[in-house]
């Protein structure tokens, strides 16, 4: 397959966003919890379908909008707003109302989890071909001394679970010590399976918590909550057995659909190869996740990813960091069609992808569990002008501050 270059497959800057232009307010802001001003790490800001975006882990989001724009800001369990751009302080407070200990309830948690397994092998059977685009960012420590800062664009299927990625372009700065090689696959921790027809069956089989025989893995425990909208009930998955590969977490469920609005928790007795230039290494690794999901489309698709590993080695702390957002089948590229004409076979023969969805069409996943991001961004090379105007999600001060020692030198897309 050839190899495309960055003019073929990679946007404009307004390709993503929309031109700055017609936009008279660049936003930034933080959105916290109205009663203990927490942060909320990745809620979501939506003005239209091609200009959204998440709050980044710190709670922060920058975004173009006009003065009446009205922007949506929505986090799950919590009380949505919608303001004028004109309206935007640099704090956004959303209301939680909280757990409803009170309330009656109606219905045990044996039936919201079988309710919600229907729904979930239900849609995940049906829309099962469904791919989008995310906006994927990495950046990874070795004794709190950053070692790896990665930005990509990737394709992936979205019903239920992100799984099946492909590359589509990105960029890096990978900083090696002379012994260790730090690892490059990292984006397979954002692969967290929410169901399974069958619980496990072998000691390679991840347990997830939306299984058929799930009571044979981990206690329940329910709880209900409203945002304002709807009812939500939120149900704990506490593993029974202490040597599966399995999961610690919550679902967060529509009270009315059974459709999953969030996942959260960790991972048990999850591994990480450790290579070096002599030999590999198989450590323990702490992994904890959460998983947005969008219900718009009439089903649980995947809207944003976050995860955080850590695992030592020989008194080292190697951790890394990582977001996903679902960017949805916005082009690409605009070359203003000048190109479209010209001869048709060369660009077939070229894999030519005049939008983002001739890019998912092809691609079905081509990222695999023992794979090499790094190698697979290094063949393609980088735009560093288009990476200078996307930043897609706001980043954290440490991330904007690692952007800007690399960019200064000239680092990415080097080792």
């Amino acid at each position: 397959m050839h190899a495309q270059t960055t003019e073929e497959v990679v946007a404009d800057a307004d390709s993503l966003m929309v031109p700055t232009d017609s936009l008279s307010l660049s936003l930034t802001a933080r959105v916290v919890d109205k009663k203990t001003g927490e942060p909320l790490p990745f809620a979501s800001v939506y003005i239209s379908g091609e200009r959204n975006t998440i709050t980044n882990a710190v709670g922060e989001f920058s975004i173009s909008a006009a003065p009446d724009d009205i922007l949506r800001i929505s986090y799950v369990g919590y009380y949505s707003v919608r303001l004028h751009a004109s309206e935007i302080g640099g704090t956004v407070p959303l209301e939680s109302e909280g757990k409803m200990l009170s309330e009656v309830v109606v219905y045990s948690a044996d039936h919201v989890i079988k309710e919600t397994l229907r729904r979930c092998k239900k849609e995940m059977s049906m829309h099962r071909k469904e791919k989008s685009n995310f906006f994927y960012r990495q950046i990874s420590y070795v004794d709190r001394q950053c070692t790896i800062f990665l930005e990509s664009f990737m394709t992936g299927r979205t019903a239920g679970t992100l799984s099946g990625l492909s590359l589509q372009t990105g960029r890096f700065v990978a900083v090696a010590s002379s012994e260790t090689f730090n690892p490059t696959n990292f984006y397979t921790f954002a692969e967290v399976d929410m169901y399974k027809e069958e619980g496990g069956k072998g000691v390679y089989d991840i347990v997830p918590p939306l299984t058929k025989n799930y009571k044979k893995y981990f206690y329940t425990e329910m709880e209900m909550m409203r945002d304002g909208e709807k009812k939500i009930y939120v149900i704990y998955f506490i593993p029974r057995k202490e040597k599966l590969w399995t999961v610690n977490c919550c679902l967060y469920i529509d009270g009315e659909t059974y459709r999953v609005l969030k996942y959260e928790g960790e991972t048990l007795n999850t591994y990480v190869c450790h290579r070096t230039k002599k030999n590999s290494e198989v450590l323990p690794i702490a992994h904890t996740f959460v998983v947005n999901f969008n219900t718009e489309k009439g089903f649980s698709e995947v809207h944003s990813v976050s995860y955080n590993t850590r695992y030592v080695r020989e008194e080292k702390v190697y951790e890394t960091s990582a977001v996903m957002f679902n960017v949805g089948n916005r082009y690409l590229s605009k070359e203003e069609k000048k190109k479209k004409k010209k001869d048709q076979e060369e660009l077939a023969s070229r894999h030519y992808y005049n939008s983002l969805t001739e890019v998912m069409d092809d691609a079905w996943g081509d990222l695999h569990f023992n794979g090499n991001l790094i190698n697979s961004i290094n063949k393609q090379g980088v735009d560093k002008e288009f990476w200078k105007k996307n930043e897609i999600v706001k980043r954290t001060p440490i991330e904007q501050k690692a952007v800007e020692i690399f960019e200064h030198d000239n680092l990415f897309g080097v080792f």
